[in-house]
């Protein structure tokens, strides 16, 4: 029997096998399909041993890309992630708002004025309902002292442990994500660290206070960004962005950056494919989340998606599922084409319309009627032919497409995705449908839409407790119901979603819907939303 060297490398004395030594990376971790820490010594767990002064071997960027996402030593505690579900938290609405008020009317005194910072995060952590930091074994804790600045530290916990659970599509996918922002957290913690931090401290001021200005957070990050040359340090630094636009509460609607930075992340990716490089797989998977705004943007503003699918689309996406699109990635294509010829067939930009305008219907579709009657698309020469042929295939494919389920999901999780991956299939049906027949051009479209609406909202009440990131399709759906009970239904699922992911544009969708577009309809005004929309900027953004 072979003995166990003494100088093995850390992953190899904790799992008790025999290592071989290799410098810097141990062969014996690459077999077993882990991302060797290196020979530093480890650190135990919070309730041993001190810190240690060294750190873990950084991984270069060459090495982070072959490495499986899913690396076990990178993990926290899955068991936190259960626990934080039991949790006592006010689930009534009437309750959650009394408890904020208390903070509020707290933090109005002026003792709670001059708490200083680190007693002010002890405060703001007790009375905010935030769930306890599991120690971040074992990466975060053996980075050396000085890798993060004392202020950071809080943000950073909090950071890894509520961000990725708030948002992915479902819990299988916080580890995951975890030990991706890591790989590239590792190479730099100094620079990354900033980004993180910012984010966790909106948490730690969650309820109506800002310990920290974002707006100077904000300006670091974007210093810091100008000086990156890692492609994945800056892919993370612009996703850190748009999570501070997401999650925000100060921010105001006409004031979101967040088509702004994905803009900049698309010149970015542009470049690198300009000059011939190629993408890591870290790379591209946090490419796929900033993919994933992008194209909600796009239909939500009808134009083409400026993140190509060539760069994130990979054979894995037909294989696997993602933490943000589940199993919509292979859909990605089609409603890259579908926010194209919204773009095409509502002429860019649409001036928002009265009720006088005839030929637009109250939309920015400017065709009448008469263009898509069957004796003009007999006319080779109606200038409308090439655009109604792309009309035909995109919905051919859209009625051909099939979600594909992944081997490594359980059967629930999967079962979501798919009723996930239904949803927004059916909601580009209807979104396509509106292209061509707005709100109120006729009775007989209407109804259409009805009916698809209530498709969409078919496969979205078959999802358990897993609504995170069905805001598109539960919008698509919602504008077109009249009934009081059907807008219930779909209340009672923006409501779930606002609950699950806290995100500010998820409040500020549900509040579009309500008081622009329900409010307009119910009124006798012009309610297409695609309308209303560039009306009102920055209030939808169903992301």
């Amino acid at each position: 029997m072979q003995r166990r060297s003494r100088k093995g490398c850390i992953d190899c004395k904790r799992a008790k096998v025999k290592c071989d030594e290799e410098k810097p990376f141990c062969g014996t971790c690459k077999r077993r399909g882990y991302a060797c820490q290196g020979y530093a010594t480890p650190v135990p767990s919070a309730k041993h041993a001190p810190k240690p002064a060294a750190g873990p071997t950084a991984v270069s960027p060459a090495k982070r890309s072959k490495i499986e996402p899913q690396t076990p030593a990178l993990v926290p505690d899955p068991q936190w992630y259960e626990k934080r579900q039991s949790t006592n938290r006010p689930t009534d609405a009437r309750d959650r708002r009394e408890t904020l008020r208390k903070q509020d009317e707290h933090r109005s005194t002026p003792q709670s004025r001059s708490v200083e910072v680190t007693e002010m995060d002890e405060m703001l952590i007790e009375e905010s309902d935030l769930p306890s930091c599991p120690p971040l074994y074992p990466v975060v804790p053996d980075l050396p002292p000085d890798a993060i600045g004392r202020t950071d530290q809080p943000g950073v916990e909090i950071y890894f442990n509520r961000h990725p659970s708030d948002l992915v599509i479902s819990k299988e996918f916080v580890n995951e994500m975890n030990a991706n922002v890591l790989l590239v957290f590792n190479q730099d913690p100094a620079a990354v660290s900033e980004t993180l931090s910012a984010i966790g401290h909106i948490y730690l001021g969650e309820g109506g206070f800002s310990i920290v200005p974002m707006l100077a957070r904000k300006q670091r990050i974007l210093a810091r960004l100008r000086d990156r040359r890692d492609l994945e340090q800056m892919m993370i630094m612009l996703l850190g962005l748009c999570a501070l636009e997401l999650i925000d509460a100060w921010s105001k609607p006409a004031d979101t950056s967040l088509p702004a930075i994905i803009s900049n992340a698309a010149i970015i990716i542009k470049l690198q494919q300009d000059k011939g490089l190629s993408f890591s797989s870290v790379a591209k998977y946090f490419i796929r989340a900033l993919a994933r705004q992008d194209m909600m943007v796009s239909l939500t503003y009808a134009r083409h998606p400026l993140i190509p699918n060539s760069v994130w689309l990979s054979d894995d996406s037909y294989r696997t599922a993602d933490r943000f699109m589940g199993y919509t990635g292979t859909l990605m294509p089609i409603l890259a084409d579908l926010g194209a010829l919204a773009e095409e067939m509502r002429g860019g930009t649409p001036t928002p319309s009265d009720g006088a305008n005839v030929n637009r219907n109250g939309s920015g579709n400017h065709f009448s009627d008469e263009v898509w009657s069957e004796e003009a698309i007999m006319i080779t020469t109606n200038p409308t032919l090439a655009i109604y042929q792309k009309v035909l295939d995109i919905k051919q494919r859209l009625n051909q497409w099939r979600p594909v389920a992944a081997q490594n999901v359980s059967f629930q999780a999967s079962r979501n995705l798919l009723f996930h991956a239904h949803s927004h299939r059916a909601a580009a049906l209807l979104y396509l449908h509106r292209l061509l027949e707005p709100p109120g051009s006729s009775e007989a479209a209407d109804q259409v839409a009805l009916g698809m609406a209530h498709e969409v909202l078919m496969h979205l009440s078959a999802m358990t407790d897993q609504l995170k990131t069905s805001l598109w399709p539960v919008l698509i759906a919602g504008t077109e119901l009249t009934e009081e009970g059907d807008r219930a239904i779909v209340m009672g699922m923006f409501d779930e979603i606002v609950r699950q992911r806290k995100t500010v544009t998820s409040r500020r969708t549900r509040e579009f819907c309500v008081q622009r577009v329900w409010a307009a309809r119910d009124s006798g005004l012009a309610w297409n939303w695609m309308d209303l929309v560039e009306l009102y900027p920055g209030e939808c953004l169903p992301i």
